[in-house]
């Protein structure tokens, strides 16, 4: 069997790329996996350890249920505006308690009705 010089060269290229994707595999799977890992981490350095400072998370948001009273929910209403309030006031949060409500809940952010169409009829 003869091999000109177009196929040896073929050879030799995909030989390389074979090479290299074994010796690349290492260093990027461990990259992507940090940068995977790190978004689950919730301190936005990518690292998985806390700062050691001790401090609790407060968790702004309270579970609505479908089965919740009316009164239950403007309960639950209330504290999440405190909580915000409290992580606004600790320099922790963004935005003021009540701006940092979801816009469907906040009256202050809804978009207005559109009005309606003029009647066709003369």
């Amino acid at each position: 069997m003869k091999l000109g010089t177009a196929e040896l060269f073929r050879i030799a290229i995909t030989i390389a790329f074979l090479v290299a994707v074994i010796m690349l595999t290492k260093p990027c799977s461990q990259a992507v996996s940090t940068f995977v890992v790190g978004f689950g981490s919730g301190s936005g350095s990518g690292s998985a350890k806390g700062s050691g400072s001790g401090s609790a998370k407060i968790d702004p948001y309270e579970r609505l249920t479908p089965g919740m009273t009316e009164q239950q929910v403007k309960d639950a209403i209330e504290r999440s505006k405190a909580k915000n309030a409290a992580l606004a006031g600790s320099g922790a949060g963004s935005g003021s308690g009540s701006n940092a409500l979801a816009p469907a809940m906040n009256p202050a952010m809804r978009r207005p009705a559109p009005a309606p169409a003029p009647s066709a009829n003369p």
